[in-house]
């Protein structure tokens, strides 16, 4: 697993491409997309970046790890 951090939500495309290189790369990884100040919905946020699971608070981010 690996966790991609931004702090904000302002660019979904530049999220986007970032996951994508990283699925070239490592085919099989699953991708944990942390947006810590994100005023969007995560399921919203998973469906647009690709992201296997989005976290908006640090709770949610381990609770998806474990």
């Amino acid at each position: 697993m690996a966790c991609v951090s931004y702090l904000d939500a302002d660019s979904p495309a530049h999220m986007r491409y970032t996951i994508r290189r990283m699925r070239r790369k490592i085919p099989n990884i699953q991708i944990l997309l942390g947006c810590w100040m994100a005023d969007v919905d995560a399921a919203t946020l998973r469906d647009t970046t690709k992201a296997d699971a989005v976290a908006i608070t640090l709770r949610d981010a381990v609770r998806l790890c474990l």
